[in-house]
């Protein structure tokens, strides 16, 4: 008699945009005859500020405990070992931080545990210690589930064979977006730019989160030498953070900057139509799959402080990428706003990647996944 294989994927917290990708794993997991069960835990306190918990009735909640140990943030989950008994596989995020990983992994180390995979960014380059342990410990799963291109050359470089990855192409939920983008219409734009005091055609958007890692002095720097290469230009923030003060302060001698806060689902869609780029002069996460859902490519720059998401940019095609450097970002903006054939080719490769990076694509390749790593042999 056939025994109905189980799954256990284990996540520190559950934001609110991963609900969706879970409902759809869960169902097509179970069209294969296997189980899911999801278990995580509570964002920290500063997280929980952000006010972005998703919550799924089916899943199981556990406990997380947050401290400080030598000034590095940890937290441990209270994983009951029935939970992970008898699962065909069991998946917890690559964080050097998750206390609850290392006894998980000791087990399977011992051969007393099942299957364990990771899922994660992968490990980083560097001779600090917690860049070696990250290494050391992505070596000693079965399976893994790679966020995007550069997470699998990171995994392999650290000497997983390749032939146990799974490359998810990380992705969030942007169908609803896609469709209130479609939603909007000229007339009701034209409202909201004259209600901004919005005149000319060269305008811009920046989407996100006002924090440093969105490198803003840069941007408002960059922002200044697209103006008086554009006059009429106009850049909007959409989004809000810990750097507003500081950012309202400078559009304060800036009437072409306008703060509008943080705007979601169709106000977001109708804020960022405003627009025809998207400025990222910093970190580039998964707001680049909201730039191709929206149809507004990404402007970013070159450096170490993108996530992995950064793969999905196609300089010259779906977005552009320059020197970490104000002149040379204001020109490419520039050159956006003015050159329209240019603008429509990146508009066409959003509208092709928006196509490709999507969160039921993502969740065939995780159920996929989880299907190959449980039919094979283990890793020694």
């Amino acid at each position: 008699m056939n025994v109905r294989r189980e799954v256990l994927i284990v996540q520190r917290r559950l934001p609110e945009y991963r609900v969706p990708f879970f409902e759809r794993l869960r169902s097509l997991l179970a069209a294969e005859d296997i189980g899911l069960v999801l278990a995580h835990g509570e964002a920290s306190p500063q997280e929980q500020r952000r006010r972005d918990e998703g919550t799924l009735p089916w899943a199981v909640r556990l406990r997380n405990r947050y401290a400080i140990v030598a000034g590095i943030p940890v937290v441990h989950q209270e994983i009951p070992r029935s939970l992970r008994r008898d699962k065909s596989l069991v998946v917890v995020t690559h964080e050097n931080g998750l206390l609850s990983n290392y006894p998980i992994l000791a087990r399977r180390m011992l051969g007393l545990g099942d299957r364990v995979a990771f899922w994660g960014h992968g490990p980083t380059r560097g001779d600090a210690f917690r860049h070696r342990l990250k290494r050391w410990t992505a070596r000693r799963v079965d399976w893994w589930f790679a966020y995007t291109s550069i997470s699998v050359e990171r995994v392999t470089g650290a000497g997983f064979p390749p032939d146990r990855i799974t490359l998810l192409e990380n992705a969030i939920d942007t169908q609803a977006l896609q469709g209130w983008v479609s939603s909007v219409g000229a007339e009701e734009r034209e409202s909201l730019r004259r209600s901004l005091g919005i005149e000319g055609a060269h305008v811009a958007v920046s989407l996100g989160s006002l924090s440093d890692e969105k490198r803003l002095p840069f941007l408002v720097t960059a922002a200044d030498l697209v103006r008086a290469r554009v006059p009429d230009f106009h850049l909007v923030f959409v989004g809000d953070g810990p750097r507003q003060d500081w950012l309202r302060e400078a559009a304060g001698t800036r009437p072409w900057v306008h703060l509008v806060g943080a705007r979601h689902d169709r106000e977001k869609a109708l804020y960022c139509s405003l627009g025809v780029a998207n400025l990222n002069p910093g970190m580039v996460g998964l707001g680049i799959v909201d730039s191709f859902a929206l149809g507004i490519p990404m402007v970013t720059t070159e450096g170490t402080f993108h996530s992995p998401e950064i793969a999905y940019l196609e300089p010259g095609r779906n977005g552009v990428r320059t020197a970490h450097a104000p002149e040379e970002f204001a020109e490419a903006v520039a050159r956006v706003l003015r050159d329209d054939a240019y603008r429509a080719e990146l508009i066409a490769g959003c509208r092709a990647s928006a196509a490709r990076y999507t969160i039921d694509a993502m969740a065939r390749r995780f159920a996929a996944g989880v299907r190959l790593a449980i039919e094979a042999p283990r890793r020694r």
